[in-house]
């Protein structure tokens, strides 16, 4: 079981309580420790009108228009701390460095990482060779994280267009393995050996 599906199972609203500058795997952990059982309480008959008003949860939210009514959802789900280390993921990262061509050319490959029931689903995005650019469209509602290369021409870390990402977005390279933090412009190296499997 995946470190996400840990705390969705103890219902924690994980975007919210970690903070993604910093490794989340010990928050994670040190949420779940605090986290009590939760108890089942013996249901009593609950008329409507006393009946209390849901609670919002406390992830980001957007709010869409759709036929007069307001409807209210998360914008995109949570990103597993660990999704780099899922071997899907990483032989997508191998793939879009060899579209690349090894880092060798100035445009870029792309790929999404969308919530699929249990898993996740690659979506490659189509190659533009455009250089120093590749455009990935985000899903709302499915799309945890996006990656792109960056060739060796270029600096291995994120740029200021990486950081408008509303999702981790990852920056493949010949040096190593970056990540955005959705929200600020901040980002932090995630591993050098990104090609080989997480110890």
């Amino acid at each position: 079981m995946t470190l996400l599906a840990l705390l969705a199972a103890a219902a924690l609203p994980a975007a919210a309580q970690l903070d993604w500058s910093r490794d989340p795997l010990p928050q994670a952990r040190a949420l779940l420790a605090a986290t009590p059982a939760p108890s089942t309480p013996a249901a009593a008959p609950v008329s409507p009108a006393s009946a209390p008003a849901p609670r919002e949860p406390d992830c980001p939210r957007v709010r869409e228009r759709a036929g007069g009514l307001t409807l209210s959802q998360p914008a995109y789900p949570a990103a597993d701390p660990l999704l780099h280390c899922r071997p899907e993921v990483i032989a997508a990262f191998k793939e879009i460095w060899r579209q690349a061509r090894h880092g060798r050319v100035d445009y870029e490959a792309a790929f999404r990482v969308d919530l699929e029931g249990a898993g996740v689903s690659i979506v490659y995005a189509d190659l533009t060779r455009e250089p120093l650019r590749q455009t990935v469209t985000v899903a709302r509602g499915r799309t945890m994280a996006i990656a792109h290369t960056h060739p060796d021409s270029a600096e291995p870390t994120p740029g200021p267009r990486d950081h408008e990402s509303p999702v981790p977005n990852y920056i493949v390279s010949r040096r190593a393995l970056f990540v955005t933090v959705p929200g600020t412009r901040e980002h932090r190296l995630v591993r050098r050996d990104w090609d080989e499997p997480c110890r």
